[in-house]
């Protein structure tokens, strides 16, 4: 059923729909891949099944499956979802929406739960801390996600190289 959703869906929602099965433990990744293989030939399949090869059950919500497939989509290579962050000690103290650990890129994707002055203060003091340490992040909105996705692309690539 899932694997029908990412045949009959655009790329943004078949993802992200995707990514929230496996999120939730309703399927997983070989119950999709056997989905799609099910479906033969009915239009959308060969989409379906790139999707279920690129689907993440680590993604927490649509827009960070969104962030995740445009980055690919612009030829970059797939980001960490949910990548965890620890300090000198090896404790965890933050984790992004998406990232590179190699390079020390974080991306990041705001709605409008960011937008309360605890939540602020919490963002703020998260930044300076990653910024401290040697992460360079980058923080997108609806707005660029819907209004400018080739803009993104250019940001994440530029950090990239």
């Amino acid at each position: 059923m899932r694997g029908d959703i990412a045949r009959r869906a655009g790329r943004l929602d078949g993802i992200a729909v995707l990514d929230a099965a496996l999120h939730r433990g309703l399927t997983t990744e070989a119950d999709l891949a056997e989905e799609v293989l099910r479906h033969g030939g009915l239009r959308g399949v060969l989409r379906a099944r790139e999707l279920v090869g690129l689907a993440d059950g680590r993604a927490e919500n649509a827009q960070e499956s969104h962030l995740r497939i445009m980055i690919i989509d612009g030829g970059l290579p797939a980001p960490e979802p949910q990548l965890v962050v620890y300090d000198d000690t090896g404790y965890p103290v933050h984790r992004l929406d998406l990232g590179y650990r190699e390079r020390k890129v974080g991306l990041e994707y705001d709605g409008r739960s960011h937008l309360t002055m605890d939540r602020l203060a919490a963002d703020r003091a998260r930044m300076n801390w990653l910024a401290s340490d040697g992460w360079d992040m980058r923080y997108f909105t609806a707005h660029d996600l819907y209004r400018s996705p080739g803009l993104v692309v250019a940001t994440v690539r530029t950090l990239l190289t």
